[in-house]
């Protein structure tokens, strides 16, 4: 799977989505959305149940004001901060693998994160604990709406 529409394409595990999506796109991949929301871009947000590494999160899929695909993001949240914590290092180590160390960075007692600034989009892997709940999210940005 790849993102396409930058200059360079990564594969993305939880989606086939392209920036040039719409939300008809958007629908014949994923179905119909369990919710719909404002999106921090101007437009709406779409989330859908999404597995990936084996466990049932969601994916969203968030569009600016006219319609197009601006962030797509995997979130899976539980009350095992270790079972969380090994996905986001999952993830974590795959993306530098790819692309190497991360650009930025951010470790403190209750929140973990890593950025690439890439090519036409951007990676962010965040992992954060809240009251008894632990959360990760996988998020690709497309770089017209992600400042570094």
């Amino acid at each position: 799977m790849t993102l396409a529409g930058c200059a360079s394409s990564t594969a993305i595990p939880f989606s086939n989505a392209k920036w040039s999506w719409r939300l008809a796109d958007v629908r014949a991949e994923e179905g119909n959305a369990k919710d719909k929301t404002v999106s921090v871009y101007g437009g709406d947000t779409y989330l859908f149940d999404k597995t990936y590494l084996g466990h049932d999160g969601t994916i969203k899929y968030m569009f600016n004001e006219e319609g197009n695909l601006a962030s797509v993001a995997w979130t899976y949240t539980g009350n095992d901060s270790k079972e969380v914590m090994d996905i986001f290092k999952t993830i974590d180590n795959a993306e530098t693998k790819k692309h190497g160390e991360s650009e930025f960075s951010n470790t403190n007692d209750t929140a973990y994160g890593d950025v690439w600034y890439l090519d036409g989009y951007h990676i962010v892997i965040t992992a954060f604990s809240y009251e008894d709940k632990t959360t990760v999210q996988y998020a690709y940005i497309n770089e017209e709406y992600s400042a570094k």
